[in-house]
């Protein structure tokens, strides 16, 4: 699990917030039979029971099962988090939880089905009977972070797997940028203005890969701020 303490200004006093998040392993086939469970929307119910479960359990808290896939590193989901809690300290939050609050800065989007058709835990296109990597976040005033990891991993009988959170390929990256609809000319920008030379032609291929992440991440938490700033305007 990787984990992180923030210090966030809340109501002009600094509040120390406890974080951890990773991807874990779990059965498809195992959770259907163990809880019954007749279908897809059966399943997402049960992650959805069980955050809401944990939240009151671990309260102040907030925990989020998502989809990792578009996580370019550790410090997307920290700064998401981040400005999840400026936004509802500052009254300007989307969703009156903070819990999909977050999954909208993770995905840069206003709205909150685009955030969740990428960001949320996707059933349909999955061979029922394999397993899947999930991802789970976690944040606490109390320092709760292990003892809700291991509620979460005992109710869904998972496993650690590897973090897709950490890993660095050409074909995340791929991803990545297509989602967040990141342009050449916005990589050459960027790289030039890091004193970096920038090669157009088969970028991914031609290009430091470390460079073009760090790239990618300035730009996705960019689009966060503007994002914050959009809805400052909106109001």
């Amino acid at each position: 699990m990787i984990k992180k303490t923030i210090s966030i200004e809340i109501q002009g006093e600094n509040k120390e917030i406890y974080l951890g998040f990773d991807d874990l392993k779990i059965s498809i086939k195992y959770l259907k039979e163990k809880y019954n469970l007749q279908d897809n929307d059966d399943l997402i119910n049960l992650f959805l029971t069980l955050i809401s479960k944990l939240e009151r359990q671990y309260s102040p808290s907030t925990i989020q099962i998502f989809n990792s896939e578009f996580v370019i590193s550790p410090e997307h989901i920290i700064t998401a988090f981040y400005h999840t809690y400026k936004a509802f300290n500052n009254k300007i939050n989307i969703s009156n939880q903070k819990n999909i609050e977050f999954l909208l800065y993770l995905s840069t989007k206003r709205q909150i089905s685009n955030a969740l058709n990428y960001f949320g835990i996707k059933i349909e296109d999955i061979d029922q009977d394999s397993s899947i990597n999930i991802g789970y976040f976690i944040a606490s005033y109390e320092n709760n972070v292990n003892l809700i990891k291991r509620r979460i991993i005992e109710k869904l009988n998972a496993i650690e797997g590897i973090s897709l959170i950490t890993e660095k390929s050409l074909t995340k990256l791929q991803k990545i940028i297509n989602f967040f609809n990141i342009s050449i000319n916005q990589l050459e920008i960027y790289f030039h203005s890091h004193e970096k030379e920038f090669i157009s032609d088969n970028f991914l291929e031609n290009n430091n890969l470390n460079d073009l992440y760090n790239i990618c991440l300035e730009i996705i938490l960019e689009k966060m701020v503007l994002l914050s700033l959009e809805k400052v305007s909106i109001e």
